[in-house]
């Protein structure tokens, strides 16, 4: 079951799209932040990208265990690279043309990537190595971050905007070669199912795992607040930091490195008892962060508290992914997944709503601030109720083996 070589090549080809996406991201925000200057196109921009990922993920949920997981990959990179290339001749021929500008935005959020790549990983992983590889993957992925978002400034200011689009062209058809190298593939013989019986039966699985719900809830109250801040880096680096690209991508880089850092001692340490104490505990650290941020007007400490939140994300990360990989059925593990990705996402667009219209009629810090209040009130309210069902012998399950 366990297979290096397939290992390999999804931890080397996740690290590849990662790379690619988060310079990409950063290169569209930036020119798109250059052009307008302003706070409500940002959030404009991740607007059109969360609400895309949404709808494809909806809409794909309920073939996610029809489709082999590696033609998933490859047609989530192909949309990418086709959206590389719509931005390439934008620039290249001069044309500035917002729809084609909108377009690669759009091609861009096709994301299925990572629902993929975690369905995939039980069926090649022994359920003894699943902490140890999602703690690899989730390290890589951080790290890859961490050397992105400086890279990408340095890079940009170097080679200009133009020479980056095609050297993002050129990593994404290396990712697509890569995939087309993995050799196993497990696809589930469920082809006639109905669209609603097959998205009816990956939700029956929440209904049977209550604590699949429980953390979706919290993933989606704590992605509100986390697209609502995300949403506005540029402008906080710019306006409250007085930085430019550079000091953005020191700011951005310092949370994947306190990711790698966490993820690496993850990785090493025996899994705690009680799991989801331990992860709220982590998204309160985060929200005192947000609160620190909004205080701060001084780049060091602006890039340690990010440190710290990054250092804080990756016990929640880790775990969560872990907790469903091991409660999903093999059958519906990528509807699972899909699932949780819409949970995940479905109160972003709100967030970055919210982000955009606080951050423009009141200010950045007091959005911050906002937003540190309600996920440290969320986590301790996390904190309360898993108590309260402890005492009372709740069939939450708060340790899976």
């Amino acid at each position: 079951m366990y297979n290096r070589r397939n290992i390999n090549i999804l931890i080397t080809d996740n690290a590849i799209s990662i790379f690619s996406s988060t310079f990409g991201t950063f290169l569209i925000s930036w020119i798109l932040y250059e052009l307008t200057g302003s706070k409500f196109a940002m959030g404009g921009l991740w607007l059109l990208t969360i609400t895309t990922q949404i709808l494809i993920q909806f809409i794909c949920a309920p073939y996610m265990d029809k489709w082999p997981k590696i033609k998933v990959m490859i047609l989530s990179e192909s949309f990418r690279l086709i959206a590389f290339t719509l931005l390439l001749f934008n620039f290249f021929f001069g044309w500035n043309d917002i729809f084609i500008f909108y377009s690669a935005v759009l091609l861009n959020s096709v994301t299925l990537f990572e629902p993929a790549l975690n369905s995939i990983i039980p069926s090649i992983v022994n359920e003894g190595k699943l902490v140890m590889i999602n703690s690899k993957i989730a390290s890589i992925n951080q790290l890859v971050r961490f050397i992105a978002y400086p890279l990408a400034g340095v890079i940009i200011g170097i080679i200009g905007t133009n020479n980056s689009i095609v050297l993002l062209v050129i990593i994404s058809l290396i990712s697509i070669t890569l995939l087309m190298q993995f050799k196993y593939e497990i696809v589930s013989g469920q082809l006639k199912e109905k669209w609603w019986n097959q998205f009816k039966k990956g939700l029956d699985v929440y209904k049977h795992n209550k604590i699949l719900i429980f953390m979706g809830v919290l993933i989606a109250v704590t992605n509100f607040g986390v697209f609502a801040t995300i949403s506005m880096h540029v402008p906080y680096v710019n306006e409250i930091l007085n930085g430019g690209s550079f000091e953005y991508g020191l700011f951005a880089g310092s949370f994947p490195l306190g990711y790698i850092v966490m993820s690496f001692i993850i990785g090493k340490v025996n899994e705690p008892k009680y799991k989801l104490s331990f992860m709220m505990l982590a998204l309160f650290i985060g929200g005192l962060t947000f609160l620190g941020l909004g205080y701060t007007n001084i780049l060091g400490v602006a890039i340690l508290l990010e440190f710290i939140a990054g250092c804080a994300m990756p016990m929640w990360n880790i775990y969560s992914t872990t907790i469903y990989q091991k409660l999903a059925p093999e059958n519906y593990r990528g509807q699972v997944f899909t699932v949780r990705s819409i949970i995940a996402t479905a109160a972003t667009p709100f967030g970055i709503i919210y982000g955009s219209i606080i951050s423009s009629l009141i200010g950045l810090p007091f959005m911050y601030i906002s937003i540190g209040i309600l996920t440290c009130f969320t986590s301790l309210l996390g904190i309360i109720i898993l108590s309260y069902k402890m005492k009372n012998k709740s069939n939450i399950k708060y340790e899976v083996g």
